[in-house]
């Protein structure tokens, strides 16, 4: 099997529930449920058991096992089959999950978002029982554009959206296959929404994380290399990093610029060591404005006098000047 998401309806589990059945539980957890790599956390028989389904790319997967540790490092995953983010409900049991330098502590009747493109770890307790709806980002973006921050949360039954969603993510696993197969989509809107519902603007991350630091400058290498590339833009790299255009800029914003004004100034930048370089100084001030992607010379030229307080024209004569 290549993909979770190439899963079509229920999968028929084929573990035996009368044995000790944990080498088949891990061979089951690698092939199924995106290489999670499991070691058992207590001696004697160990029962588990898995099931999973897929509707247009949403899967479904319950899952009951005894104390083990799962890890996921970033060798194994596979980022073309792995862009999914996970609503998990513990209906049993518990568990400690781990991402990066975030931490959550489960339990019954709790949900916890996770993120399979991130490496993790988790433990739990004799018993536990899960129900996970794993989501394409693309598809969480649509209805939760700053869910990249919120991996590794858990939500509890305190308040009534959390109740309403842990039903509603329970009610799903059992009913789903009652709904009209047209209808399903819509099913899954709804989830997501209950998800958004759940988090208020004081939940958001004020100021950037150690994963957003990062995140900001593998986009900063990557625009370096691809920013005079045909087609390149905001849209393009949000693609690439598979996340919201909304998002992309939040990252820029924690700089004190936008996207578009970073953009500008690697561009003049690039351009204004052009005009010093002897290597430039046969392509006129309008070709250069072509070379690093400024639509026009004017345009050009109004972007460079007010970050540099000269013109191009002027910035290059005086550089020829000083190597004479």
């Amino acid at each position: 099997m290549d993909s979770p998401g190439a899963l079509d309806g229920q999968r028929p589990v084929a573990l035996n529930p009368l044995a000790d059945n944990f080498d088949q539980f891990r061979e089951e957890m690698r092939e199924w449920h995106f290489s999670w790599d499991v070691e058992r956390q207590t001696r004697g028989p160990f029962r588990g058991d898995i099931a999973c389904r897929s509707y247009d790319g949403v899967i479904l997967a319950d899952f009951t096992f005894d104390a083990v540790r799962g890890t996921r490092t970033a060798a194994t995953i596979k980022h073309a089959e792995d862009d999914y983010l996970g609503l998990a409900l513990i209906v049993d049991g518990g568990e400690l999950y781990s991402q990066g330098r975030q931490e959550a502590v489960t339990r019954a009747h709790e949900l916890l978002l996770w993120d399979a493109m991130r490496p993790a770890t988790f433990r739990s307790l004799n018993g536990t029982r899960l129900l996970n709806i794993l989501f394409p980002r693309s598809l969480v973006l649509q209805h939760v554009p700053n869910i990249d921050d919120l991996s590794c949360r858990k939500i509890g039954p305190e308040t009534g959206n959390g109740l309403i969603l842990a039903s509603h993510v329970a009610t799903v696993h059992q009913m789903i296959d009652r709904v009209p197969a047209a209808n399903r989509a819509s099913v899954f809107r709804a989830t997501l929404e209950l998800l958004a519902s759940c988090f208020h603007p004081e939940d958001l991350v004020q100021g950037k994380t150690g994963y957003q630091q990062a995140m900001l400058r593998k986009v900063e290498a990557y625009v370096r290399d691809a920013l005079l590339e045909p087609g390149f833009g905001l849209e393009s790299v949000a693609r690439h990093f598979r996340v919201s255009s909304r998002y992309l800029q939040g990252l820029f914003s924690f700089t004190g610029t936008s996207f578009s004004q970073w953009v500008r100034n690697e561009r003049l930048g690039r351009a204004r060591r052009a005009l010093a370089s002897p290597s430039f100084a046969g392509e006129s001030v309008t070709e250069l404005a072509a070379r690093f992607g400024f639509c026009d010379a004017a345009h050009f030229s109004r972007s460079f006098k007010e970050k540099y307080g000269c013109s191009p024209k002027r910035f290059r004569m005086s550089s020829d000047g000083l190597r004479g």
